[in-house]
This record gives C-alpha cells, sequence and structure tokens, in this order.
C-alpha cells in the first residue's frame, strides 16, 4: 500500500473531515490516470511513479501538433466537497505553474474547476486552495473568476494539469491532498 495519503472517502461517494481513507493506487481498476493531450492528436508525454512516500508526475510537454496539456487524474467517484472549505496539497516542483482540477461531468467538453498553483524548484511547498477560489473553465479558456459553494456537491474527478504553454520536461512530486 502507498504511503500517499488523501483526506477523503471515494469509495463511500463523500469526502468526510477528519478521514485519512485513500491513497494513490497507480495499478488496478481504482488507479489514478494520467491523460495527455495525445487523445485530442497533440504528443506531450508523462508518467506517474511510485515514490514509495509520494507519486512523481513528470514528463515532457509539447505544443506540437495543437497540443499542451499532461495530467493526472483520478478515478470516477462521486465526491461532495461542499462541506468543505477548500483542498490543500503538499507538492514538491519544478517552478512551474500548475493546476488543480475538479469536474462535475464526464463529458471533456463541459465546464470544470481548476486552481493554478506556482512551484519552486526542488522545495516542498504546501498550497491552499480556498474552493471560492477555483476558477471555471471551459476546454482550457476561463469563464468565470471564483466559484460558489454548490458548485462543488457533485464532484466525480480531481487531477493536476499542467498547460502552461511551455514545452519540454516536467517533474511534480505529490506528496498529499487534504480537505478542510
Amino acid at each position: 500500500m502507498y504511503s500517499i495519503i488523501i483526506l477523503l472517502m471515494i469509495s463511500f461517494g463523500s469526502i468526510e473531515k477528519g478521514k485519512l481513507e485513500f491513497d494513490f493506487p497507480l495499478l488496478g481498476e481504482n488507479s489514478w490516470l494520467i491523460i495527455n493531450d495525445d487523445v485530442m492528436g497533440g504528443r506531450s508525454s508523462s508518467k506517474a511513479i511510485d515514490q514509495k512516500n509520494s507519486v512523481l508526475f513528470s514528463g515532457n510537454l509539447s505544443l506540437e501538433n495543437n497540443g499542451g496539456f499532461a495530467s493526472y487524474r483520478s478515478p470516477w467517484a462521486k465526491m461532495n466537497l461542499a462541506i468543505h472549505e477548500g483542498i490543500e496539497i503538499r507538492v514538491k516542483g519544478d517552478g512551474r505553474k500548475y493546476g488543480f482540477s475538479l469536474s462535475s461531468d464526464r463529458r471533456w467538453w463541459r465546464p470544470n474547476h481548476k486552481f493554478n498553483f506556482s512551484t519552486t524548484i526542488n522545495e516542498w511547498t504546501t498550497i491552499k486552495m480556498p474552493l471560492k477560489e477555483f476558477d471555471l473553465l471551459q476546454v482550457g479558456e476561463v469563464i468565470r473568476k471564483g466559484s460558489s459553494e454548490e458548485e462543488f456537491e457533485k464532484v466525480i474527478r480531481m487531477g493536476f494539469i499542467l498547460s502552461d504553454k511551455q514545452p519540454g520536461e516536467f517533474s511534480l512530486e505529490i506528496d498529499w491532498i487534504r480537505f478542510y
């Protein structure tokens, strides 16, 4: 079992405060997934590697063939995040700007919520992401700044995404995700 801890209970359809029930399974039917722009013809590549106490999400972002994103996403599950004020993550990055996304619809073109955060090269950073500060995006474009509590009652997927339009190698190590 991986020692990466997320404060969440996916198997019961809700996320409760004070519960440490979910890790980052890399294999099997409930695994987190790599989804890159190659699903739409792009050429970016990425992988997630178990680091014993963390997960290393790394790869190469390419803008070729209208590409430009790489992501590491949770499996589909019903989650009511509206009972929380926000999400906190601990990551070690490469100086690039990443996003943490929340989706409420399986259709990729439907709006989703995203919080952008910057990393410091090779330094562990804890980032607080208040839900009200997540922007609403549609196909990568901001359509509204900020969010309201009820928009997070039916989240079905969360994940990390790199879409900073800067081609090249990237690396984001993820220690944990918590809800507050």
